[in-house]
């Protein structure tokens, strides 16, 4: 659990549910800056601001509440005070530590109240980073727990609180970066289209214009012909024959399936297709020479103008 820095300015005034306005602490001897606190407290807060008069003190429930404790008296009377108060210092942004006199700060409650003083600056070691008591040191000497506190409760520096915001900040600058770039690929998303952007490039090319990046320059180099090869490609039927390889006693006969255009169509049409069954001598050269090409394929292996083998008896034969 890292150390929690709170703002001085997200402290709240005190109100009917404080300490500071109950009847039964309006006679109370022991308070600082209107706060009521038990008499120890007091002693140490007067102290502090006795060697530095910015020193300022907060009690309450919002927020990061104080502990409470109830003062009993030989006359049956009690009476509930604060048994710590947090410490800034006038005109400072954050809060500087909290100072405290009471048995339940550390993990255990102790057998007599000590001084606590809770400080970014304190790193005790004898607790786990995750406690709370890994920031707080304690003391039963009053003039050691002072002398801790003077040390230990001091203003942020610039450094300090701009480490302190600097993740927000970022978070901040970074989503003004990111609604620009989010506006700019919403620009530049329709231009994604290939269709568009092969329409302008076209133009720019016949255009004659020069390209400043390298990889327009490139782009620009291969289009034309990639261009032409696709339109080309495009208007060029793909066709195809489908042949079974079967022995009718000790001949090899072929059954083959006709399936032209081959791209616009589903499987299911490929059932309608007129099938014709030869000897396979009686085959075509050019599809007897894919054929045999395709014998040394592996099963499911497409070659590139040649056609597919599906097993050793049947294949797919471009045309």
């Amino acid at each position: 659990m890292s150390f929690s820095h709170v703002l001085v300015s997200s402290l709240q005034a005190a109100t009917e549910r404080d300490l500071h306005s109950q009847e039964q602490v309006a006679d109370w001897p022991h308070k600082i800056d209107g706060i009521p606190v038990r008499k120890e407290l007091l002693d140490l807060c007067k102290e502090l601001r006795k060697s530095y008069s910015g020193y300022r003190f907060h009690a309450g429930r919002g927020g990061r509440g104080n502990s409470q404790v109830n003062i009993a008296f030989t006359d049956g009377v009690q009476k509930t005070v604060y048994s710590d108060v947090h410490v800034y210092i006038e005109g400072s942004d954050y809060i500087v530590g909290r100072v405290g006199f009471g048995k339940r700060y550390t993990l255990n409650e102790s057998d007599k109240p000590i001084y606590m003083v809770e400080s970014r600056k304190i790193n005790n070691e004898k607790f786990g980073e995750h406690r709370d008591q890994y920031y707080m040191s304690f003391a039963q000497d009053f003039k050691k727990a002072t002398k801790v506190a003077l040390a230990k409760l001091t203003p942020y520096s610039p450094r300090e609180m701009a480490f302190i915001n600097f993740s927000d900040f970022k978070e901040d600058v970074s989503n003004v970066r990111q609604r620009s770039l989010s506006k700019l690929n919403g620009v530049l998303s329709p231009l994604q289209d290939r269709n568009v952007l092969l329409t302008e490039m076209r133009n720019l090319i016949t255009a004659n214009v020069h390209f400043a990046t390298p990889q327009f320059i490139e782009a620009a180099e291969q289009i034309t012909q990639a261009d032409k090869d696709w339109e080309e490609m495009k208007r060029k039927p793909f066709n195809a024959y489908y042949v079974y390889v079967r022995m009718v006693g000790d001949e090899q006969w072929v059954d083959v399936v006709d399936v032209p255009d081959v791209y616009s169509r589903n499987k299911h049409s490929v059932e309608t297709c007129p099938i014709t069954s030869m000897n396979i001598e009686s085959l075509p050269d050019d599809i007897k020479g894919k054929l045999a090409v395709l014998t040394i394929a592996t099963h499911n292996q497409y070659m590139e103008q040649i056609g597919r083998r599906v097993s050793d008896k049947s294949f797919w034969v471009e045309r």
